[in-house]
């Protein structure tokens, strides 16, 4: 009866501090709600307003250049020099606009006649048909942006040229940025493709307006970037909300009217609306205290479950390891729990290696007594990558003497793909590895002269031009001269052994790699000769030690390709060294051949 009432106390706990926490969220959800669609249509009528002022100024903009235009027009053919002059005060009060004229030759008049990089064709065309105001696209110069606009120069109803201004962004920046939320927010004008016409302080005009947004959060995906951008690509208005520094902020945008611009309105969320962020801070305050409460108690629950349930597992879990152990009788059997760092290991396992179950931080530690640091390395990689081992390598018994094992195991993950337990069996190969190497070796070694097999050496010079493409290397093709006559002679026992004495010969020298191709052709591959090897100083030595060393009337004839020079791949030097032994041959044998330095070896 007093487990089922502290059951109940629980429940009824939980119960309360749910619903003062749900009661809480209905508050605050409620508020924000309502100021939010408050704070939304404000920034959308804004939208009007701002609209209107930049309609305005660009319209005293407009009327600002018809007065130089009409200036200009008095005084066109009579006197150029006053409208200079007017230019020349009319620049200096302003050093951010600069105004000028222009001819149909595009040619500008200010102080002195220069050219400015503009299309006028276009610019000419477009005057000459709307006889009204010209608009530019933004302007990327080397310090600074700017627009430019310009308006015709009409005598007797023909265009003559025009008046331009240019208007540098930072200007439009000074007009527009502060206009209706001065300390709280600013108004900017974008094109649709990103670009700013004019930006807000602290801003790089040149950034591109979607660009910076990306560097925000944005709570509500009813009014994220990605609507924002469908909308003006739709010549909608709209309304975003963003999170800057943790800081909320609204942001409105309308099409202008005007080319593509675009008015944007941002305003810090929180001094448009103080009171609702004074009062949404108590009651997060007083919901959070609750939420530690209801967090205590949740936590005292989860610890006497978690509590009961490791109990269950690690019984478990040692009753699968003597399972393990008594089906898997011939292996060594080991288990690593990565998050108790236990190394659990079959009594076999302290037999072999005289270690028992241990406490160690990792895998690595727990097995470096038997393992050496490369091999370690090697299981760590795999595990990593495969997330299991499965490798040849040899430990360390108890008495420290190496031994191969077969090592093969696997990572058990839990239900949050963490690594719970690396569990393994290692089984003891050493007799049957030391087999298969001896007969290994055999295969790859002929017995007579006791040089590489065919099949390995062809499988030693592809792997060397595999690792090593950017070296130059040495191929000598070398074959017996009166090698038949020997055998018909003195006999086959007799061809052995100038086989043999050959292969020992080659084995000798130390650059390089010896092999037997079949009958009495051998071949010398040498590696890396850039590094000071002479291969003909070699190869002269080798004929002489022949020459010096048979008992019978025999010598050598050889051929050499040089890898990196007349040869770029296996099978052009295998195919050049046989053509230069080929030609030694012709030349009367007992001789060495390069390919390419002699004319005969083509043949």
């Amino acid at each position: 009866m007093k487990k089922f009432f502290q059951l109940m106390l629980m429940i009824a706990m939980i119960a309360a501090c749910a619903y003062v926490s749900v009661s809480f969220v209905w508050f605050q959800h409620g508020l924000s709600d309502t100021l939010f669609e408050e704070n939304k249509d404000r920034l959308l009528k804004t939208n009007e307003q701002s609209i209107h002022f930049v309609k305005q100024t660009l319209q005293d903009f407009e009327s600002q250049l018809q007065l130089i235009a009409d200036f200009s027009t008095l005084y066109h053919e009579n006197d150029r020099e006053a409208v200079v002059m007017m230019l020349e005060e009319m620049n200096a009060k302003n050093k951010a606009i600069d105004y000028a004229l222009f001819d149909l030759d595009g040619v500008v008049y200010t102080t002195t006649e220069v050219q400015l990089d503009m299309d006028w064709e276009k610019v000419l065309s477009y005057l000459e048909e709307k006889r009204g105001l010209y608009i530019s696209e933004v302007r990327h110069l080397q310090n600074r942006d700017e627009i430019v606009l310009a308006l015709p120069v009409i005598v007797d109803g023909k265009v003559q040229g025009g008046v331009l201004g240019v208007y540098q962004s930072d200007y439009l920046t000074s007009i527009f940025s502060e206009a209706f939320y001065s300390g709280i927010g600013a108004t900017l004008i974008v094109q649709k493709d990103g670009t700013l016409v004019s930006g807000y302080q602290g801003m790089a005009v040149r950034s591109d307006f979607f660009k910076e947004m990306q560097k925000f959060t944005y709570p509500n995906k009813a009014y994220d970037q990605n609507t924002m951008k469908t909308d003006i690509k739709q010549n909608k208005s709209g309304f975003v909300v963003f999170e800057k520094d943790q800081t909320r902020h609204y942001l409105s945008y309308a099409p202008i009217g005007i080319k593509d611009w675009i008015v944007v309105n941002i305003v810090n969320a929180e001094a448009l609306s103080p009171h609702y962020f004074q009062i949404m801070e108590r009651s997060i305050l007083l919901s959070v205290s609750y939420a530690f409460i209801f967090l205590g108690i949740l936590c005292m629950l989860f610890y006497i479950v978690r509590k009961m349930k490791k109990a269950e597992e690690e019984h478990v879990s040692a009753r699968r390891f003597e399972m393990l152990a008594s089906l898997q009788k011939s292996a060594i059997i080991f288990e690593y729990d990565c998050k108790r760092h236990y190394l659990h290991v079959s009594d076999n396992y302290e037999y072999c290696f005289g270690i028992s179950s241990t406490i160690a931080k990792d895998i690595h530690e727990a097995l470096k007594t038997i393992v050496d640091l490369e091999n370690i390395q090697r299981m760590k990689e795999q595990i990593q990558k495969e997330g299991r081992i499965q490798l040849q390598l040899q430990l360390w018994d108890r008495e420290h003497c190496a031994h191969w094992f077969e090592v093969e195991g696997g990572i058990i993950y839990d239900q949050r793909k963490q690594p719970a337990s690396l569990i393994g069996f290692i089984y003891d190969i050493h007799s049957s590895y030391i087999e298969k190497e001896r007969l290994q070796i055999q295969v790859n070694t002929d017995q007579l002269t006791h040089t590489f097999a065919k099949a390995e050496i062809m499988r030693q010079i592809e792997d060397t031009l595999i690792n090593f493409s950017a070296s130059k290397h040495a191929l000598l093709f070398i074959d017996l001269d009166n090698f038949k006559q020997v055998n018909d002679t003195f006999g086959h026992i007799a061809g052995d052994e100038v086989l043999a004495n050959l292969g020992n010969v080659l084995n000798e020298e130390l650059e390089g790699i010896a092999g037997r191709f079949g009958g009495d052709e051998f071949v010398l591959f040498i590696k890396n000769i850039e590094d000071g090897i002479d291969v003909k100083d070699l190869a002269s030595r080798l004929l002489k030690k022949v020459e010096g060393l048979m008992a019978y009337p025999i010598g050598i004839s050889i051929g050499v390709s040089i890898y990196g020079e007349d040869a770029h791949n296996l099978d052009e030097l295998l195919l050049h060294a046989d053509q230069a032994l080929y030609a030694s041959k012709h030349k009367g044998k007992g001789v060495c051949i390069v390919y390419g330095e002699d004319k005969s070896s083509h043949i």
